[in-house]
């Protein structure tokens, strides 16, 4: 045991806590990755869905269109959050040099 000469001898019990927050730590860390590429992928869709209604909003204020059909924005936001993560894909495989 290296920490032995800090700590002192360790009981079982503190190897099993050990063990438990290791596991635990492990899991959060992986959860807050998951969560974070997620949250990027939203926020992309979302960017881009505001873009395209600033857009609409702006032809239809000179007449040049008319209104967009009900699920556009529900249909657009799911298409950008697909190629938004896509492209976190090409770019994480792109800094890991693959």
């Amino acid at each position: 045991m290296a920490m032995d000469w800090i700590c002192g001898p360790r009981s079982k019990a503190s190897r099993r806590y050990t063990q438990r927050i290791l596991a635990v730590m492990s899991v959060y860390v992986v959860c807050v990755l998951v969560v974070t590429w997620f949250v990027r992928s939203l926020l992309g869709a979302i960017a881009g869905v505001m873009a395209m209604s600033a857009f609409v909003d702006f032809l239809r204020s000179y007449n040049a269109i008319g209104a967009l059909p009900p699920f556009t924005e529900f249909v657009v936001f799911w298409v950008l959050f697909g190629v938004v993560q896509g492209v976190q894909s090409v770019m994480y495989s792109a800094d890991k040099g693959e």
